[in-house]
């Protein structure tokens, strides 16, 4: 009857959404990196952590107010009690367990056993008891129970909770840890050293005859100091067997400096490339509307500086890691990864549509920008996806992919070189243009409703004498290259306009704008 209601139990919990979406949430509030309320808990967290050790530590010598003492022994406690329990609640499912004991229970024709499922259900739960950060978390609650002062020794394990919340601390243990081996095998050599060395002066001078070494702990205490070249000077041997302990000591601690120097240093230089990318994921879920670069090639680079300069935030992956620091060093979010992948997007967080205001595929490879292509559009079919092609004949193929549009540079270049083959000046200057070694460049201005030309003839405006130079205007989808002075102009027009940015901005205050500035 017992095991009846723990399966009916069990079935409605599997069943119910309001159980599932409550668990979803406080797992995602207390280990999902990706959700932006994690950041603003693991603040809230570390605020409590640092204010309890601060008020633990004044109350040594100094009184506390009423109030603080509620805030540092209750609200404190409490808070991290639950904290513990919610961790020890999302760590597994219980109820799944048990669903699954009671099928394999009826499938092998037997009685579900409550004990055996219990002990299970505790094993799974003894799993995350035993693991270090929970022991840690538990440690930090103990300072609180007040009537044994002796148990504030724990208060150290207060701030150890600081590197649940802090990620770059848990990096650089998580370093350490991968080299656990290499440490280790360092440890019970350093301890081995240290004991042999302490044993021998205390053998060579614990009679007497060093009156600085009255116990077989000050012996250690004196090996480890000068193992480690502290050299505190408190004790130092007398006799010629214990100096030549020390010299050998001396010289063997050099050695396990340089060794662990050299461990501590080869984890990171293979950690060095993970490090980065971490960092690089967390700066591109901070952006909320980006421009996303698959594969930084020549053609890239130029399209993001222009990018850059214009205000645009954007993301650059490429599998080329030369690539990834020169897009780096240009202001971009740089990731290391393989845009053709689509868990690349997911892993990165990039898959949120909303965020991306475009992406470009412009490797060489025409292959891989088809795959992108197809990447891209498979996680939204609303995304601008341009795409570079270098023959002709793969300019369908990037269409039917799901691109936008297509960039053919092969072709464009070709019409240039035949445009100013004969018109070198007018090559230099787009060129210099391009190259961005001028200020001069190609802006679009946006005609608003209230704006001043609006209704009126192009020919009012004096694009001569703003410095400016007209290319034409863009209306719904329809671009009428340097249009007649008669031309009427609408709202929502798009003006294209060849010139510096500070005369641009001269026309938007001055010459379009009611109020004489606009936004």
């Amino acid at each position: 009857m017992i095991s009846r209601l723990i399966v009916s139990a069990a079935l409605f919990v599997a069943q119910s959404k309001r159980y599932e979406v409550c668990k979803h949430f406080f797992k995602d509030l207390l280990e999902n990196t990706h959700k932006p309320y994690k950041r603003y808990f693991d603040f809230f967290m570390i605020f409590v952590v640092i204010s309890s050790i601060v008020l633990l530590i004044q109350e040594v010598k100094n009184p506390l107010p009423q109030w603080l003492v509620v805030y540092n022994y209750e609200v404190v406690t409490t808070i991290f009690v639950i904290e513990y329990f919610l961790r020890l609640w999302i760590y597994s499912d219980i109820h799944a367990l048990i669903i699954h004991e009671s099928d394999k229970a009826k499938f092998m024709n037997h009685p579900l056993s409550l004990r055996r499922l219990m002990r299970k259900i505790l094993n799974d739960k003894f799993a995350y008891i035993r693991s270090p950060q929970a022991i840690i978390d538990l440690l930090a609650i103990i300072p609180s129970y007040r009537p044994l002062r002796v148990l504030r020794i724990f208060l150290l394990f207060r701030a150890f909770k600081l590197l649940r919340y802090t990620s770059s601390v848990a990096s650089f243990f998580s370093v350490l840890y991968a080299k656990k081996f290499e440490l280790f095998t360092l440890l019970v050599f350093l301890s081995f050293i240290v004991f042999i060395s302490g044993v021998l002066i205390y053998v060579f001078e614990g009679d007497g005859t060093n009156p600085d070494i009255a116990h077989f702990f000050d012996a250690l205490y004196w090996s480890l100091v000068s193992i480690t070249t502290v050299g505190y000077g408190d004790i130092s041997p007398v006799t010629v067997e214990g100096k030549v302990v020390s010299m050998v000591i001396i010289v063997s601690g050099i050695g396990i400096i340089s060794f662990a120097t050299s461990i501590i240093v080869s984890a990171f230089s293979e950690r060095l490339h993970e490090l980065k990318a971490e960092r690089s994921f967390r700066d591109a879920e901070k952006l909320k509307k980006f421009y996303l670069v698959c594969g930084y090639s020549s053609m890239a680079e130029m399209i993001v500086k222009r990018l850059l300069h214009h205000g645009f935030d954007v993301v650059v992956i490429d599998r080329d890691l030369v690539k990834i620091d020169a897009a780096h060093k240009e202001g971009c979010v740089a990731i290391l990864g393989d845009a053709t992948k689509l868990h690349t997007y997911y892993e990165m967080n990039l898959a949120k549509v909303e965020r991306i205001i475009g992406a470009l595929t412009l490797i060489s490879d025409e292959v891989q920008n088809i795959y992108i292509t197809l990447t891209i559009r498979s996680i939204s079919g609303h995304i601008p996806i341009y795409a570079r092609a270098q023959n002709r004949h793969v300019i369908k193929k990037l269409k039917l992919a799901g691109a936008t549009d297509v960039i053919y540079p092969n072709g464009s270049i070709g019409s240039m070189a035949t445009e100013f083959i004969n018109h070198p000046v007018a090559f230099d200057a787009l060129r210099m243009m391009i190259a961005g070694h001028e200020e001069t460049s190609v802006n679009e201005v946006l005609l608003f409703e209230h704006d001043k030309p609006v209704g009126k003839m192009l020919g009012e405006i004096d694009f001569f004498a703003l410095r400016l130079v007209l290319v034409g205007v863009k209306r719904e989808g329809v671009f009428h290259f340097s249009p007649q002075k008669d031309f009427i102009l609408q709202a929502n027009d798009i003006l294209m306009v060849v010139g510096k940015a500070y005369h641009v901005t001269h026309l938007n205050d001055a010459v379009l704008s009611v109020k004489g500035k606009r936004k």
